[in-house]
Parts: C-alpha cells; sequence; structure tokens
C-alpha cells in the first residue's frame, strides 16, 4: 500500500504516462497561398474590377 508521503510526488492521473513527452507541434502554415493558381485569379479579378470601374 501506498503511504501519503509517495502519492505527492507522483503525477496527477494515469500512472502509465508519467514519461509522457508530448508530440511536437508541426510548422505554422502561411497566410499567403504559394499556389500559382491564387495569383493568375487575382490577375483576372483585378482586371475584371478595373474594367468594371472604368464601364
Amino acid at each position: 500500500m501506498l503511504d501519503a508521503s509517495s502519492t505527492i510526488n507522483q503525477s496527477f492521473g494515469n500512472l502509465a504516462l508519467t514519461n509522457f513527452n508530448e508530440a511536437p507541434m508541426p510548422e505554422t502554415l502561411p497566410i499567403l497561398p504559394f499556389a500559382p493558381g491564387w495569383s493568375y485569379l487575382a490577375i483576372i479579378f483585378i482586371t475584371w474590377l478595373i474594367i468594371f470601374i472604368i464601364q
């Protein structure tokens, strides 16, 4: 049987996870997309917007 002093030094919760290390977090994703399709779509949209404003 465990006495009170030995339970204080143990971690709280599942005792099988006392030496558990968390997995490292992946790198953050960039805010701007890198696919070339997005730049083509932006060029088309800006061209359409300029033509719409001129008319």
